[in-house]
């Protein structure tokens, strides 16, 4: 592969990327349809001339996806496909933002009632409660 194919490749998947990203968070903030990232999606699978094939494993019945075009940007096809197997699932109504105001990050809500707010409680979530701590041993304190 030559070093303009990587320089378009690299192009390709950040622009898909940020496509993405701007599109997910205009369906959360104002549950829009998504129909240019649908569009792209749909583009990437022509140009790389994706077809489903039925396979059999174990007697289970399965869709895998064939790329036929051999000069195509692989990576960016399979985020693709992962993509479009997430906007058919039901999982597409959990995709919540991270409440902390710091973070870019999305996630799939799949608590029980779906009311998780943070990306991780690891991360995010600790530092949003340490920092309440903080904020009220501060007030009791003065």
């Amino acid at each position: 592969m030559s070093k303009l194919d990587e320089d378009r490749y690299y192009l390709e998947l950040v622009e898909y990327r940020d496509l993405i990203k701007n599109s997910f968070f205009d369906y959360i903030k104002d549950k829009k349809t998504m129909e240019k990232l649908v569009e792209k999606t749909n583009n990437i699978f022509l140009e790389a001339k994706v077809y489903p094939s039925l396979k059999i494993k174990e007697e289970n019945y399965f869709f895998e996806y064939e790329i036929k075009e051999e000069k195509c940007n692989k990576l960016l096809v399979t985020i693709a496909i992962e993509l479009m197997n997430l906007l058919k699932s039901k999982d597409i109504q959990y995709i919540k933002r991270c409440n902390n105001h710091t973070c870019s990050l999305l996630f799939i809500d799949t608590s029980k009632n779906h009311s998780r707010r943070w990306c991780s409680m690891e991360t995010c979530g600790n530092r949003k409660k340490a920092s309440r701590f903080s904020k009220k041993q501060k007030e009791i304190l003065s």
